[in-house]
Parts: C-alpha cells; sequence; structure tokens
C-alpha cells in the first residue's frame, strides 16, 4: 500500500491523520484502506495513476515519490533543446546542477493529464536504470527517494538548480559547462552520503518552521 494526500486539501492543512492509505497494484489505487478526514476520501486520479506506477515498478528506490509544478523546474520544462522536438536538458553549468549529473529521466511527450495506469507505468519506467528525477514536458517534475527526507532534499536542491539556470539563461550569454568529469566528481559522493545529509536538512526544516 502507498499514503497519498487526499484530493482537496491544500498541502499547509494536511496532517499525518489526513493521509490515506490505498493499494498500489493496478485498479487499486484509488481505493481507500484506511486514514483521512471526513469529506476528504478520494484519491485525485493522476496522482493514483503516477504514484502507484512508481511504487510497483520501482521498489525501494521510490519509498518516497513526490510530483510537483514548481516554479523553476516547470519554466524549463516548457523550454525546447535547440530547434527540435526534445525538452531542454538541464546543463552542468553550476554545482546544484551537478549533483545530478546522470541521474535525470526527460520524458519529451506530453499525453496531456495522466490519469491512466498505461500512463503512469510509462512514465515510471523512465525512472529505471538509478535515474532519480524526472522531467516531464510542459508539466513539471517527478522526484524519487528511498525516505522521505531524500526525496524533498533532492526536490529541494534540484528546484535550486533549475532557478540558477533561468537566472543565468536571462543574462542572453552562454552558459558555461563544467566537464563531465568535474560533475562526475560533484555527483558521486551524494551517492554515499545522501541519507545523512537528508536528514539533516529536514530536521533543520522542521524546527525552523
Amino acid at each position: 500500500s502507498m499514503l497519498v494526500v487526499p484530493h482537496g486539501l491544500m498541502w499547509c492543512e494536511v496532517r499525518a491523520s489526513d493521509l490515506l492509505s490505498v493499494g498500489v497494484e493496478v485498479g487499486e489505487t484509488h481505493m481507500v484502506r484506511s486514514g483521512g478526514r471526513a469529506g476528504f476520501q478520494t484519491v485525485e486520479p493522476s496522482a493514483a495513476a503516477i504514484h502507484g506506477a512508481c511504487h510497483r515498478l520501482l521498489g525501494d528506490a521510490a519509498r518516497c515519490v513526490l510530483h510537483t509544478h514548481v516554479l523553476s523546474a516547470t519554466a524549463l520544462s516548457c523550454l525546447a533543446e535547440g530547434d527540435g522536438d526534445k525538452m531542454f536538458r538541464l546543463p552542468m553549468c553550476h554545482q546544484n546542477s551537478a549533483l545530478f549529473y546522470q541521474k535525470i529521466a526527460y520524458d519529451d511527450t506530453y499525453n496531456a493529464v495522466a490519469n491512466s495506469d498505461a500512463e503512469g507505468e510509462r512514465l515510471a519506467r523512465l525512472l529505471s536504470g538509478g535515474k532519480r528525477v524526472l522531467m516531464m514536458a510542459n508539466h513539471g517534475v517527478l522526484v524519487v527517494g528511498e525516505s522521505v527526507a531524500v526525496a524533498l532534499d533532492e526536490l529541494y536542491y534540484f528546484e535550486r538548480a533549475c532557478a540558477v539556470t533561468l537566472a543565468a539563461l536571462s543574462a542572453n550569454r552562454p552558459l558555461r559547462p563544467m566537464s563531465d568529469d568535474a560533475a562526475r566528481r560533484v555527483a558521486a559522493p551524494r551517492d554515499d552520503e545522501r541519507e545523512p545529509y537528508a536528514l539533516a536538512h529536514c530536521s533543520a526544516l522542521l524546527r525552523v518552521h
């Protein structure tokens, strides 16, 4: 089963007791097993399709799935790569970008609202092979992690990387990407230290909020 935020609540009012427990198998992602408050007992169809598929197909790598339309990542999802049909690829031009070296998958095909199991599974399969971030053309971003802390930490730094990229692009000057070797050396320690850094980050967020 998976825990999901019920349809109709704003994030700022969600409590742990509001989370709905639903199945992850095809046909069960909308069936509430437990949890939630009165009047908020439904799962938004696209949330059920996308999150259910990630939990089914990606296992422990996706114990937490965050899908959002945060400003900077979503803005980049609206840009094209050159003159072709592919969406913009995040350049390795900043240290925060390099944290995600070879960890980003790209979905160049926008098929409208992803509210079917088949579409959810198509998206989830793009994250196979150790990818942690899915940039979704004309849509937004999806991040997976082994824990809530890890997924939130990944989303935070990915959005920061996108914000820096947008700011650099606005200068109307060529970007200055780092070498593949430099990007690899930035990313490598994160694979070993992801959990403790993420826990420290989330603990700090809880303290100040």
